[in-house]
């Protein structure tokens, strides 16, 4: 079996319309590839979630920036198991990890969110009726190498923010969370 995770922003209607040639991952989801973003359609996209923290003069103030919204998408041989609910974003990251880790606790990638357990080295995803999403144990030894690969997707993620802002604070915030 084949555990694939993605790292995907959540872009409503109104906005992806606005940016070139873009195909949600998948049908009737906000939920968009980094990989599918041009680095113009990137910069637009980033520039509408700054338009709240510029001063006049064009300046950022950082602590009106969050990360950006989206999240991780895992499927497991194309069936969905997790999307980004509501106020997930980039900087979750971290509860993938912890997860891979076998640590349920502070799972986070928004609501809803499904019910979580372990079981003889699986983690299972239990979701309410009516959810996208599939019932299902994984490998967390799979999860884990998923989460690492992830996380080295995250990194260059941040580089490729960081060169197209020119500001290694602001990726920070936008793709970690992390304020100086």
């Amino acid at each position: 079996m084949t555990l694939k995770m993605t790292a995907v922003l959540e872009i409503e209607h109104q906005h992806s319309q606005k940016l070139t040639q873009l195909t949600p991952l998948l049908a009737e989801q906000p939920f968009f590839t980094l990989d599918a973003l041009s680095d113009g359609d990137l910069s637009w996209w980033i520039n509408q979630q700054l338009q709240d923290a510029r001063h006049e003069d064009g300046g950022i103030e950082l602590k009106y920036v969050s990360s950006l919204a989206g999240g991780y998408v895992l499927q497991q041989d194309g069936q969905l198991l997790s999307l980004p609910g509501c106020c997930a974003s980039l900087s979750d990251i971290g509860s993938w990890v912890e997860l891979a880790r076998g640590v349920t606790e502070n799972f986070y990638q928004g609501h809803p969110a499904p019910v979580l357990s372990i079981e003889h080295d699986n983690l299972c995803f239990s979701w309410f009726s009516g959810s996208p999403c599939q019932d299902a144990c994984i490998s967390l030894l799979e999860l884990e190498k998923c989460t690492q690969e992830m996380e080295r997707i995250v990194q260059g993620i941040a580089f490729r923010i960081e060169k197209l802002t020119q500001n290694h604070a602001l990726a920070q915030v936008l793709v970690y969370g992390k304020y100086a």
